[in-house]
């Protein structure tokens, strides 16, 4: 079961698609045959999580898969002159959306914010509440973690400490920057024979940060609906 800290909440309706796997006619070696399959049942996590998007600059993340996970999804009618930035590794690349009489995003919102990503995003007027909806992912769950600099996030909606509660083990050197809205909050991990974090990072539903890594690793989470 998830659990998400206030003031961003999840909640996630189960949705149970029964399909019944009906015998299928295999040929082996020119031979015909029907083989009765057991009735096999999909489960389908449907969700979303909320998040405030302040006035200035944010990190999110997304943490559910939608229709399709661009920008222009999640965010179809944001605050005029809103900007997206996605980092490509060694730089950003820039979305924006210009608002009536036009309401579109300058590249058709296509920009892509998958599960476990994140990005900068830019809100010229009033804060408000941002609503991902789509389907939580379930069984085992890699992000990939690059080496150097990249923007992640948990790919699951759940806040809290990193690697505590979102089951993230570290590698010596790693370290985490959490965006606080002005500069950067930041946490490394020292390995043997310390094995610490100094600060653990805890994170928030559907927030992002840089991670810097000196080699490749992977996030695994597992989640179950049994």
């Amino acid at each position: 079961m998830l659990h998400c800290d206030k003031p961003t909440r999840f909640n996630t309706k189960f949705m149970f698609r029964k399909t019944l796997l009906l015998g299928a006619a295999l040929t082996v070696a020119a031979v015909a045959t029907v083989q009765a399959q057991t009735p096999v049942y999909s489960v389908n996590v449907v969700g979303y999580h909320k998040v405030v998007i302040p006035t200035g600059f944010s990190m999110i993340a997304n943490q559910v898969t939608g229709t399709n996970n661009t920008i222009g999804y999640f965010f179809p009618t944001p605050t005029n002159g809103t900007r997206f930035y996605k980092f490509t590794g060694t730089s950003f690349s820039v979305s924006e959306y210009f608002g009536p009489p036009n309401n579109v995003w300058d590249d058709g919102g296509v920009a892509t914010l998958g599960v476990g990503e994140g990005g900068f995003i830019y809100n010229p007027g009033a804060p408000y509440t941002n609503t991902f909806a789509g389907e939580v992912l379930v069984g085992s769950i890699t992000n990939t973690i690059p080496a150097g600099f990249s923007i992640k996030s948990c790919v699951l909606p759940q806040g809290g400490s990193i690697t505590a509660a979102l089951q993230y083990t570290p590698s010596n050197g790693d370290r985490v920057y959490k965006f606080n809205g002005v500069s950067y909050d930041i946490s490394e991990y020292f390995g043997t024979p310390f094995n610490v974090w100094d600060s653990e990072p805890v994170l928030n539903v559907g927030e992002s940060f840089f991670f810097f890594k000196q080699s490749s690793g992977q996030w695994v989470r597992v989640f179950s609906v049994n």
